[in-house]
């Protein structure tokens, strides 16, 4: 399935009110987006761990429904052909306004969506990947 085309059904699902959870991958610009809560906070762990950072869970929200103070999860490059795996390739950022969403999101297979952001969820990394920077 085409990125745009993906997009679109994640955004119809968010419009339509049923709850998206995502998280950043490892991979840089890379989120995991629409898994289950418990596959999503194994993730998170493995980055928060491997970072040393702590990782958000988030719920997407329509943009239309967001306050000022939110960020945007904005679809920056569409890749038309599917990885290995068969899934969509999309590269992500986060911006803090509307306008600079609207600004950088890929339009090159037309308007695609992009999405307020709301944290559900924490995930820390463990106490000894903490110390073990402390170390160095």
């Amino acid at each position: 399935m085409l990125g745009i085309d993906w997009l679109g059904q994640i955004e119809g699902n968010v419009d339509n009110g049923h709850k998206v959870l995502a998280c950043p991958a490892l991979a840089e610009k890379e989120w995991v987006i629409g898994k289950p809560i418990d596959e999503l906070r194994t993730l998170a762990k493995r980055l928060a761990d491997a970072k040393k950072i702590t990782v958000s869970i988030v719920a997407l929200l329509p943009r239309t429904e967001t306050l000022g103070s939110e960020l945007f999860l904005v679809p920056t490059k569409i890749i038309d052909s599917p990885d290995k795996r068969g899934s969509s390739q999309v590269k992500w950022s986060l911006v803090d306004t509307k306008e600079a969403a609207e600004m950088m999101r890929d339009v090159k297979y037309g308007p695609a969506p992009y999405f307020g952001i709301q944290v559900v969820e924490s995930v820390p990394p463990t106490v000894a990947a903490k110390a073990s920077l402390s170390k160095e």
